[in-house]
């Protein structure tokens, strides 16, 4: 089973205001995940995914402002294979890590 980050589909009650702040850490998420699968940023990216905290931006807050399982996205993010399912199944979050293009004039 893969997990959506954005969690479209989450139970529960949703304050459409915290929708930009839970698109940013989606994306923070999304990046350290990619990171994990990549040389020189990985051995940062796993100990951020494993660190025991609960402090404003640990994965484990992250995970409680986005309703997920915050054990089940660890055993998940053990393997590479498992990282590169939550990838490709939240693909569309990999924009915001694309420089932007200059338009040519």
């Amino acid at each position: 089973m893969t997990l959506a980050i954005d969690k479209a589909t989450a139970t529960g009650p949703r304050n459409d205001d915290d929708e930009p702040y839970r698109a940013l850490w989606s994306s923070v998420l999304y990046l350290a995940i990619r990171d994990c699968n990549r040389k020189g940023n990985a051995r940062a990216a796993l100990h951020w995914i494993y660190a025991p905290h609960d402090e404003v931006g640990s994965l484990r807050w992250i995970c409680d402002m986005l309703d997920l399982d915050y054990q089940k996205l660890q055993n998940i993010c053990m393997t590479r294979e498992g990282r590169a399912k939550i990838i490709k199944r939240n693909v569309r979050l990999n924009h915001a890590y694309r420089a932007p293009v200059a338009a040519e004039y």
